[in-house]
């Protein structure tokens, strides 16, 4: 974690990248590191003129998507967030090859790491009772990089249990902040 820090410039860096204001260079002279990620495939998903995350994202609503829980940390960060005017995109899924902290995960994504609230529920929507398809269903997590109502990045994690989905968001950069093998991770295209 430290030298994800200094990596960024220390912790004015750390706070600049996650509100979006730091531009990260790669250094192209660094030695070959081990991959990360693993791209699966790419899927289109449909933009939106105005999506309303509490209209979508609670145990009942109008798209029959079955939601067993939401966990606090999504309610208190993202439940009063409005996204407008969001264009129709293709994202990319990676399988995570091994344990990562999401700093390194999004480094490795490139610029296009982040996503929006509406392309999780355009996911959600074509497998709302986990049903196969683009997003897991085996209990492991689909992580998507996600600003909160206070422009602040996030790490959203759906994943399909028997009783339904579970939704949850993870801070970035926090001490027990880990992603594990297998779990899949979604960027733009």
């Amino acid at each position: 974690m430290e030298a994800i820090i200094n990596k960024l410039g220390g912790m004015k860096g750390v706070r600049e990248f996650l509100s979006g204001t730091l531009v990260v260079v790669k250094n192209t002279t660094t030695r070959a590191k081990e991959k990360l990620l693993e791209l699966i495939t790419t899927v289109r998903v449909s933009g939106e003129k105005k999506f309303v995350a509490k209209n979508n994202f609670n145990t009942i609503n109008e798209d029959g998507v079955k939601i067993f829980d939401i966990y606090k940390n999504f309610l208190e960060n993202f439940l009063d967030k409005v996204e407008e005017n969001i264009p129709d995109a293709e994202l990319k899924s990676h399988v995570l090859l091994k344990d990562s902290c999401d700093l390194n995960i999004i480094f490795e994504l490139g610029k296009n790491y982040e996503t929006r609230l509406a392309y999780i529920w355009s996911l959600m929507k074509l497998q709302p009772n986990g049903e196969d398809g683009v997003l897991l269903t085996n209990s492991y997590a689909n992580v998507f990089y996600v600003r909160d109502i206070e422009g602040i990045l996030w790490g959203v994690d759906v994943g399909w249990y028997s009783k339904g989905w579970i939704v949850n968001a993870g801070s970035i950069g926090a001490l027990d902040d880990k992603c594990l093998t297998g779990r899949q991770v979604f960027s733009r295209n």
